[in-house]
């Protein structure tokens, strides 16, 4: 089973990604990553994967919509951060894990306007700003960064900026 995105450039050079499959293609891409993804780790999420083929089938039909091939696309570990052990508790089963990453992204698709769920996807968008004294304070959701770390915690950070700096990370 395979998934890639393939990318449609408009006039104004906006992706429209379509999504006819990414995962060996991301898995190559990770490959190349070894400082952050050694060869045993991803053999280990291969593992998990092919142990788990029903929660990756409904993880690839996710990756379908278009949002989220863009996502997959732009951070190749995406896709799989639901298959390691440091995905939201080490208590849960991959099972448990991937029944979690599909419903928080299933519900952000069913409740998000497009434009708002690829900003907050891509860590674009500020949800309340203030101006005092010369600075500008902002609170900020979207997907932990660096892309190194998305694996590691749960779905959306909240950050607090000052003047641009994040200042404040919740995860």
């Amino acid at each position: 089973m395979t998934l890639s995105v393939n990318y449609s450039m408009t006039a104004d050079d906006s992706r429209t990604p379509t999504a006819q499959g990414v995962l060996l293609g991301t898995l190559s891409i990770l490959e190349h990553q070894r400082k952050t993804w050694a060869p045993n780790l991803l053999a280990g999420v291969l593992w998990r994967a092919l142990t788990n083929l029903c929660a990756l089938r409904e993880v690839l039909r996710l990756l379908k919509l278009p949002l989220f091939a863009e996502t997959a696309h732009n951070n190749p570990r995406f896709p799989f951060k639901y298959l390691t052990h440091h995905y939201l508790s080490r208590n849960f089963t991959v099972t448990e894990r991937a029944s979690c990453f599909l419903h928080h992204h299933r519900r952000m698709y069913a409740a998000l306007p497009d434009r708002l769920l690829r900003q907050t996807l891509q860590g674009d968008v500020t949800l309340h700003e203030i101006h005092q004294e010369g600075n500008r304070i902002a609170l900020t959701p979207g997907l932990p960064r660096p892309l190194s770390d998305s694996d590691k915690e749960g779905e959306l950070s909240l950050d607090l900026k000052v003047d641009g700096k994040k200042i404040f990370k919740q995860r």
